[in-house]
């Protein structure tokens, strides 16, 4: 490829650093999604986990009060939807108790996940250790995983009440559609 040619000046894999005296420069250019490498100050070394993506102060602020709405709204929401279901004996139905799981499930992600990744997003850097690392990324598929199974579950049980409700009109209506 041609050194002038768009697709090997945006996207050759690493992307080596600009040209030019690094030794008093606080970062050097690394990688092919732009971000940036801090060097290590005490040994003049790049540190492989103090990797810092800057998107920018808009997109920090923007990020930040996603997630900080999201968090709210989320523990407020859900806390109301099981204290719905805890205080009235007509709604701990079987589904609004698969609802009130699902609610469980997000005010998990909404405490151990999101406020993860606004500090994540405001530091620019994983300031946590390794072991809470692993803890983090187990958190978030766990409460993906609670979300998607009772939303499965959910979705069986409102088909089995509609069946229910139907009795056997519904097997005679799926088949004389087909025929």
């Amino acid at each position: 490829m041609a050194k002038n040619d768009t697709f090997s000046k945006h996207f050759r894999m690493p992307r080596s650093a600009p040209e030019g005296d690094y030794d008093n420069d606080p970062y050097i250019y690394s990688d092919k999604y732009g971000c940036w490498v801090f060097r290590n100050v005490s040994s003049n070394s790049t540190d492989p986990s103090s990797k810092y993506c800057y998107y920018g102060d808009a997109i920090v602020v923007i990020l930040s009060i996603f997630l900080v709405l999201s968090m709210v709204l989320a523990l407020v929401g859900n806390i109301m939807v099981i204290l719905t279901i805890a205080r009235h004996r007509g709604m701990r139905t079987r589904t609004n108790l698969l609802l009130a799981n699902l609610a469980i499930a997000d005010i998990l992600v909404a405490i151990l996940d999101i406020p993860i990744a606004l500090i994540t997003v405001i530091k620019g850097n994983w300031i946590f250790p390794h072991a809470f690392c692993d803890f983090n990324g187990f958190t978030v598929g766990l409460g993906l995983m609670l979300s998607v199974h009772t939303l499965m579950w959910i979705r069986r049980q409102m088909k089995a009440l509609r069946d229910k409700r139907l009795g056997g009109k519904a097997l005679a209506l799926q088949t004389s559609t087909r025929s």
